[in-house]
């Protein structure tokens, strides 16, 4: 097919635009590399111990949420119960800890709850005669513990 071309257009731009397109690759060959390099992956996964590192971390966080959700059902039957708790929160809400600890940066961030709550705490603590740093040793990494139900053994 021969077609003239006015002579305002440039040759080189439609030579550019008229140009085929190369075909389209095989679908097949980077679906089989994808599986390969999936397949790897999973190799790789259980040589390294993934599967079962990550079967020991969902049975670590099931005796937590366990120990958590015990602590949350058993009331407390004290003034040293009820400061006990509050430690509690203290060692989940970081800005409130570190308030109490006697950072006055952290102090000036709080909101009214941590405040109110900090506040509970220094009452609680003055009425049953504790500390101020009462129940606030927190273990460090593989330290922590967890009493099993019944029993004075502790699992780490």
């Amino acid at each position: 097919m021969h077609v003239t071309l006015p002579d305002d257009i440039d040759d080189e731009l439609v030579i550019i635009t008229t140009k085929r397109r190369p075909k389209r690759p095989a679908v097949a060959k980077p679906i089989a590399e994808a599986t390969d390099w999936a397949k790897e992956c999973e190799a790789t996964r259980e040589r390294l111990g993934v599967p079962q590192t990550t079967s020991a971390y969902e049975a670590a966080l099931e005796m937590y949420w366990e120990a958590y959700n015990r602590f949350l059902g058993t009331p407390a039957q004290t003034l040293t119960g009820m400061a006990f708790k509050t430690s509690a929160i203290l060692y989940f809400d970081y800005e409130a800890q570190y308030s109490w600890k006697g950072s006055v940066g952290d102090r000036q961030n709080l909101e009214q709850q941590q405040e109110i709550l900090l506040e509970l705490r220094k009452d609680l603590l003055r009425f049953a005669g504790l500390p101020d740093d009462f129940a606030l040793e927190f273990a460090e990494g593989n330290e922590q513990y967890f009493v099993k139900p019944d029993s004075d053994e502790k699992e780490v």
